[in-house]
């Protein structure tokens, strides 16, 4: 039988003690003795699994992966996890289905527990044997420790060959006139416990318009990045999964970069602070990013050497996570500080009051035309400067002139045609991309060199893999310096610069 063929009544406002009475009048049935199950439902920090209709349950000690809309069970495996468990590392249950491919890199945790309490009802026919089963659950979310009721269900099991007592209680249902569920429980159980699945956007989009002034259009932007730090803080500091940070530094990155954008209009005092807290900010937590970034590089690393070095870099990953341990250590000592709260309580006052004495300023529609556009022509003229002999530093420089107008295009997008954004963002991502990698690949090889003399007693083994993959990386970093010329000159096409003039040179429209 398949769950698919459920059928389900709301009887949360029924008395079941006389429902079950009733039932017992009308069907040969036999009760069985209340049964409670505990289940804990896990997804990753903004519903990921749940986004691909796949829920993960793990009751009575087994886990549960089942896709949402048949309601059909795709694995199940025996696993002991501590009740207290709050975080699940996949890796270790070797599932056929491959999860990772869904979340990747966040790590799964509990979102929400159940208790339910059931009674499983068999109706019999003259030979006593089983021709319907029924269950009655009294659902439970524990919430703050305290047991809430999400409602009671009537759910009929078919089974097949069985049609006549199926019809005969589906008619006694709507006899009765319960409320049928046709919606999908998990769903149900969601909507009751006020659960919003959609509650986080990593790049959230404020209304902003053409003659908004800029503190104004500051303040919005900036409201909604800072929520972004906030709903991220408790993860990174948790150390939960390495995508809190992404998001967090993300953010913290976008409000410097627009800060530095309109900081001719506020005060230099104003500025000044700004730029130091968000400066320290920025500091502390981008040595946890590198080694997160090293660290999520690690299994491809492995791949680029020969089966017989793979094992030679775990003296490598285990420093590292030691490393990246006690770096997080400092940021999350910092983010507990004083001095961080401070921070962030005065940014919040700042953008209470950032857009008065607005009105003497430009509308934001001309102050973004001329930023992008200055920003174009200086990307352009700094690529077309790249050679063979152009040092590293330089791309690097470009890579973040590239990211400043990518951040200035999107905070700006709903003052533009949308349509002919799209386009620009494409060929920008992609110059992005490449220029990203390039810099990366960079970094890593310059971490292996400090690496090799910080590692204790490295092994041969080890110095030898490190070399061998250091040769590596320095190949690869030339194969991109080549792919650079071609996208730069996809960015740098007639029709690319068209757009960009159409939408962004003509500085009075």
């Amino acid at each position: 039988m398949q769950n698919l063929h459920l059928i389900r009544y709301d009887i949360t406002n029924i008395n079941s003690f006389e429902l079950l009475k009733e039932l017992s009048e009308s069907f040969n049935l036999t009760l069985s003795d209340e049964i409670t199950e505990e289940s804990s439902y896990f997804d990753t920090f903004e519903w990921l699994l749940y986004d691909k209709g796949v829920i993960f349950e793990y009751k009575n000690g087994v886990i549960f992966i089942s896709n949402m809309q048949t309601e059909t069970q795709i694995e199940s495996k025996h696993a002991k996890i501590a009740s207290i468990l709050n975080t699940l590392d996949i890796d270790k249950l070797d599932f056929t289905f491959n999860i990772q491919k869904i979340i990747y890199p966040r790590t799964l945790s509990k979102k929400f527990s159940i208790t339910t309490k059931l009674k499983h009802v068999e109706i019999k026919d003259d030979l006593q044997k089983t021709t319907l089963r029924v269950d009655i659950k009294n659902i439970y979310g524990n919430i703050d420790k305290e047991a809430i009721l999400i409602g009671t269900f009537l759910v009929i099991k078919p089974l097949k060959g069985y049609e006549k007592p199926l019809s005969k209680m589906v008619s006694f249902c709507e006899n009765k006139k319960l409320e049928i569920i046709n919606k999908n429980l998990f769903e149900l159980i969601l909507n009751r416990l006020n659960i919003d699945t959609n509650f986080y956007n990593p790049a959230p989009k404020p209304k902003i318009f053409p003659n908004m002034k800029p503190k104004e259009c500051f303040k919005k932007i900036s409201q909604q990045l800072l929520s972004v730090m906030e709903l991220n803080e408790n993860g990174v500091k948790k150390n939960i999964d390495s995508e809190f940070l992404h998001d967090y530094r993300v953010a913290v990155r976008k409000i410097r970069a627009l800060l530095n954008q309109l900081k001719k209009y506020f005060s230099d005092e104003e500025y000044l602070k700004l730029k130091n807290d968000f400066k320290q900010i920025g500091f502390y937590s981008g040595m946890v990013r590198d080694l997160d970034v090293y660290l999520l590089e690690l299994d491809n690393f492995k791949n680029m050497l020969p089966d017989s070095m793979k094992d030679d870099l775990n003296p490598l990953v285990d420093y590292l996570k030691k490393e990246q341990q006690e770096e997080h250590k400092k940021l999350s000592k910092f983010l507990s500080s004083k001095e961080y709260k401070k921070s962030i309580e005065h940014f919040k006052h700042f953008l209470e009051k950032a857009d008065e004495e607005d009105e003497e300023h430009p509308a934001i529609v001309k102050i973004a035309k001329k930023k992008i556009s200055k920003l174009h022509r200086e990307i352009i003229e700094f690529g077309e400067m790249i050679t063979d002999e152009t040092p590293d530093e330089k791309l690097h420089e470009l890579r973040i002139e590239c990211k400043k107008i990518r951040y200035l295009i999107e905070f700006f997008e709903p003052l533009f045609d949308s349509a002919k954004l799209m386009m620009l963002v494409k060929e920008l991502k992609i110059l992005q991309q490449c220029l990203g990698a390039y810099q990366d690949l960079f970094v890593q090889r310059e971490k292996l060199k400090i690496l090799i003399d910080k590692l204790p007693n490295p092994p041969t083994a080890t110095i030898m893999a490190i070399g061998k993959l250091s040769g590596d990386l320095e190949l690869k970093q030339k194969e991109l310096r080549v792919e650079f010329y071609q996208k730069f000159k996809a960015f740098n096409s007639e029709t690319n610069n068209k757009l960009y003039k159409e939408l962004f040179y003509k500085i009075g429209e």
